[in-house]
């Protein structure tokens, strides 16, 4: 097949990838981790992007050794590193980054609609309707055609609060001038404890914001010039963070609490509230239309691994066509959305909503606080899987000094990301038995529980075959004496 990328359509795929509706729905969960301080509430996000760009300056050496990788970063790390995170790696994106982003995203997008219109809807309400959402959207992956128009629908529209957050953030500011004292914030939660805590804990929300890049890395194998990759990802980078911190600020300093939908001056009037209600909606087809995409590679991605016989379920259908990975898909996300979904609405993690008049009950509040962990959760054990080819490839680049500050630059960020939001439910228990604090006592519960079953996800398959490979050889060995 002929290679048809060049290096514009990486870089709008970097940028298509990558903006959506995080931007949107993390900022009040930095600016409670922070106390509602907006100074301090920037460099979680400053970070995450210092992160991603030294990130793209070390493709150039990282694409030597990787052309014709169709398999991004499962493919980096089947190259760089040995059969234990080669194995980690695919089972997460198969088992964990696909059905989380079908469960995740539509949920933010009912939360968004209840946070514009002011509307309440019970936990199993919101979970029927954003089942509904992600079955559509994994249906489209039947017909490429049909996903296809969906994309570019969903493309187009996506862009619009972006463009409008922008325009409004600058009208407010210019209007009623920046606001500069933030807000309060009660300090329940160990992350909320200090400042520190509060930064480095909001790491993993702030790359969430620029999450997806990583769907771009795939292309490389389909690039007419792989070597331009490295620029194509660099340029795509410095653009995409150049647009996610102009909004983030824009909105920050123009509104009372860091959210777009409490922009002040006119946007506070009813008149104004119209126009915000709008571009919320817009946000709402840009939470749905970040999984578009995903209908069509997980149906693909499913189907091929059946073929090989590397995913759980293979056994259940015995045709090799699109539909079976449709099926397999579909059994994911409602297998996900049972556990998880009670789950969520009957553990508390955190406090970042308990206070919106929207709310209908407190299982709403658990559901869309497992939203925000899961999705933390995704974006930082995503970059520890990049972190750990980049050290792989440091072996097998030697005299690149650029290169090696890059890799330290990343991994340093992503390591120090991941141990704080390894230690946070330790923190949460600990501090909720020392200060009587229910809620930091009862968040730290479902957090271990997630920590463990992803790791469990991760690891135990390739564990679980070595120990069954080693009794197997035993076994053989006594039956031959």
């Amino acid at each position: 097949m002929a290679k048809k990328l060049g290096v514009f359509s990486v870089v709008l795929m970097f940028i298509n990838s990558s903006l959506g509706v995080g931007i949107f729905i993390k900022s009040k969960e930095i600016n409670n981790n922070v106390n509602g301080n907006l100074m301090l509430s920037i460099i979680p996000l400053i970070l995450a992007i210092v992160c991603v760009v030294a990130l793209s300056l070390t493709f150039k050496e990282i694409g030597k050794h990787t052309i014709g990788n169709n398999e991004g970063i499962v493919g980096w790390n089947k190259r760089f590193n040995g059969k234990e995170i080669y194995s980690a790696s695919r089972n997460f994106m198969t088992y964990l980054c696909i059905p989380i982003n079908y469960f995740t995203m539509p949920i933010y997008g009912i939360m968004c609609l209840q946070e514009s219109f002011g509307f309440s809807v019970d936990w199993w309400m919101v979970l029927l309707i954003s089942f509904a959402i992600s079955f559509w959207i994994a249906l489209s992956g039947l017909s490429t055609h049909w996903n296809n128009v969906q994309n570019h629908a969903f493309t187009a529209l996506k862009f619009l609060p972006i463009i409008g957050a922008v325009v409004c953030g600058i009208i407010s500011i210019a209007s009623t001038g920046a606001t500069t004292t933030g807000y309060s914030s009660d300090s329940t939660y160990f992350i909320q404890t200090t400042t520190t805590l509060g930064i480095l804990g909001s790491i993993p929300a702030a790359l969430f914001t620029i999450d997806g890049f990583y769907a771009a890395v795939s292309a490389q194998g389909e690039m007419k010039k792989p070597d331009k990759f490295s620029f194509a990802f660099l340029l795509g980078a410095l653009i995409t963070s150049a647009i996610i911190l102009s909004v983030y600020l824009l909105v920050l300093f123009g509104s009372t609490d860091g959210t777009f939908a409490s922009l002040r001056g006119w946007f506070a009037s009813s008149d104004g509230q119209i126009l915000i209600k709008i571009f919320q909606v817009l946000i709402v087809i840009g939470a749905i239309g970040s999984i578009n995409a995903t209908g069509l590679h997980s149906a693909i991605l499913f189907n091929e691994l059946a073929e090989q016989r590397k995913i759980v379920g293979w056994q259940l259908f015995k045709n090799n066509e699109r539909k079976r990975g449709v099926y397999l898909t579909l059994i994911y996300i409602a297998f996900f959305f049972v556990v998880f979904g009670v789950l969520g609405s009957f553990m508390s993690v955190s406090n970042n909503y308990e206070k919106e008049a929207w709310v209908a009950n407190q299982n709403v509040i658990n559901l869309y606080q497992m939203c925000d962990l899961l999705t933390n959760w995704i974006a930082i054990i995503t970059m520890l899987l990049i972190a750990f080819s980049l050290i792989g490839c440091w072996k097998e680049v030697k005299k690149d000094v650029w290169f090696r500050i890059f890799v330290v630059t990343v991994v340093s960020i992503i390591f120090v990301a991941a141990g704080t939001l390894c230690v946070m439910p330790i923190g949460e228990l600990v501090y909720g038995l020392s200060n009587n604090e229910t809620d930091s006592l009862m968040s730290s519960v479902p957090q271990i529980i997630v920590l463990f079953i992803m790791l469990g996800v991760m690891f135990l398959p390739h564990l679980l075959n070595e120990w069954y490979k080693k009794i197997k050889l035993r076994v053989n060995s006594v039956k031959q004496i």
